[in-house]
């Protein structure tokens, strides 16, 4: 039996969804085992980041944890990176999981643990949950490292072309804004050669722009093999606009001459995708089903 350390490096989840969420995990056949942080209220300080950061370490090297799922995200992540011993992690062999703020852990592990497999996805207080959602059945293949086949499947009618063709490489990226927080620090995101995801939830059009034109100018933009674009990047209903979400992306990704496909069910989304990062993967956003993203068995 496969055994899922269930870990809160950022906000409080809701106690009552976190427990939905752990009793689906046990229904798929995970025994689970819940970090102590979990149903504690999160106060900024140094004491609770120290603590945070003790907690993810040693979920990570416990040798009766066979995966690792964040509880939810939000602010705090960056904060426990200066109370994690690194280099104990650098050659654990683990699954590990989440999105939002969790990005800032992909970056990190993605330079000082490449043995953990990481995936952009679901998190263990998700309503999704609680929606007993067909798609946490593939959550349940990444943890147990079982292959994942082609992500996109059945989702022809959902997910838009910007660009046609194929593109192979390894997925990277994540959550925009905190894809933007990279730069410049060690774990600076590594876009070359690689089939990059981004997706955010909220932001003013103009912040999207000035994420975008930073990562165009600090050429993140350039040999990226190809990119996956979320649906809820921009406010809805915002004032004075800098354009439409649409154009804001074609704006930077279609001179790029790369396959590019946009409105896909990433991150900040009622029913997320499970997607791994840093294993080979093949994008074709050209086929007859639909844009396909196959994924390398991990």
């Amino acid at each position: 039996m496969t055994t899922v350390g269930i870990v809160t490096p950022s906000c409080q989840p809701e106690p009552a969804r976190l427990q939905v969420g752990i009793g689906v995990l046990e229904e798929l056949g995970f025994r689970v085992l819940l970090g102590e942080c979990a149903f504690e209220e999160r106060p900024h300080t140094p004491e609770e980041d120290a603590r945070r950061g003790r907690e993810f370490q040693e979920m990570l090297l416990n040798p009766a944890v066979d995966a690792v799922l964040c509880a939810r995200g939000g602010y705090g992540v960056a904060r426990l990176l200066d109370f994690v011993d690194w280099d104990r992690l650098a050659h654990v062999e683990k699954s590990f999981c989440g999105y939002s703020d969790i990005t800032t852990l992909h970056g990190i592990l993605a330079r000082r643990a490449p043995g953990i497999l990481r995936a952009y996805g679901p998190m263990a207080a998700d309503r999704m949950m609680e929606r007993r959602s067909p798609r946490i059945r593939q959550l349940a293949r990444f943890l147990r490292r079982e292959p994942m086949g082609n992500l996109l499947e059945g989702l022809a009618g959902e997910i838009r072309v910007m660009r046609e063709g194929s593109a192979e490489g390894p997925i990277t990226g994540g959550c925009l804004c905190l894809v933007i927080a990279t730069l410049g620090t060690p774990y600076e995101i590594d876009t070359c050669g690689k089939i990059l995801i981004l997706e955010d939830i909220n932001e003013e059009s103009r912040r999207i722009d000035r994420y975008m034109n930073q990562l165009k100018h600090a050429g993140k933009l350039e040999g990226v093999a190809g990119v996956i674009c979320g649906r809820t990047f921009c406010l809805p209903d915002e004032q004075e606009p800098m354009g439409s979400q649409d154009e804001i992306l074609w704006r930077y990704l279609e001179p790029l001459g790369i396959p590019v496909v946009y409105d896909a069910p990433i991150g900040h989304v009622p029913e997320l995708l499970t997607v791994p990062l840093d294993v080979p993967a093949a994008l074709d956003t050209a086929a007859s089903g639909g844009p396909s993203l196959v994924v390398d068995d991990a």
